[in-house]
């Protein structure tokens, strides 16, 4: 969905579902899960006691793609910081912006950051290559200067990076080909983010990995 802005442009809105959300909270009714189970989820669930993604786009306007990497970033955090994700999630979305560039913002910082991104664990020069060109599509097409014909040629790029990663085990070769069909596919957004999390090493590197995409995700949606 195209041209939406956050919260319906309205305060009011806002307000209502971070009351919402404080009132689970307190509750002690947010789980580390990713469904509704038992009376406990996450904040995707609240408003719809569904696991249908797509509608927090109609009810506050989120795009889907940002609530399936918020949802696995909720997933792979130690349970104290998990708890308390979902209130810092909504806190920092302004009213009335449009956030279809945040996503790709995040991505691009997860690919190529000097200390966080996944270039940083790419086994061959190949790969390094397909991780710039994917995060240069992708920070292109925010003003516009990346054309559908440029994300079809990187459609063989990710194919072969994700064959590659199949084959040694390099986590930052998946990560990119999961970062590319994010492009399409939202659901895909999600995947990209836990290959992100896994190649980052042991259960606490992954869990650091985790926070720093929280942390990156929670500064891009205040600056939108």
């Amino acid at each position: 969905m195209n041209n939406m802005l956050s919260f319906h442009g309205k305060a009011e809105v806002k307000e209502f579902y971070l009351e919402k959300v404080k009132a689970y909270l307190a509750a002690g009714e947010i789980a580390e899960e990713a469904c509704w189970r038992n009376g406990k989820g996450v904040v995707i669930d609240y408003d719809t006691h569904s696991v249908d993604h797509s509608a927090f786009e109609q009810e506050i306007c989120i795009p889907e793609i940002i609530v399936q990497i918020e949802k696995r970033i909720f997933e792979g955090l130690p349970p104290s910081e998990a708890r308390r994700f979902p209130l810092q999630f909504l806190q920092a979305i302004p009213v009335g912006k449009n956030l279809d560039a945040v996503w790709k913002f995040f991505f691009v910082w997860l690919l190529t950051d000097e200390k966080e991104g996944m270039i940083n664990y790419a086994k061959k020069d190949e790969v390094k290559q397909a991780i710039v060109d994917i995060a240069e599509a992708l920070n292109n097409s925010v003003t516009g200067r990346a054309s559908a014909l440029v994300f079809k040629k990187l459609k063989s790029t990710a194919a072969y990076v994700y064959m590659y990663a199949a084959a040694s085990d390099d986590g930052s070769a998946a990560a990119a080909a999961y970062v590319y069909a994010a492009v399409n596919d939202a659901t895909a957004a999600a995947y990209a983010v836990g290959a992100c999390a896994y190649a980052a090493g042991d259960e606490d590197a992954r869990e650091n990995k985790y926070c720093a995409m929280r942390d990156q995700l929670l500064r891009l949606l205040a600056a939108a």
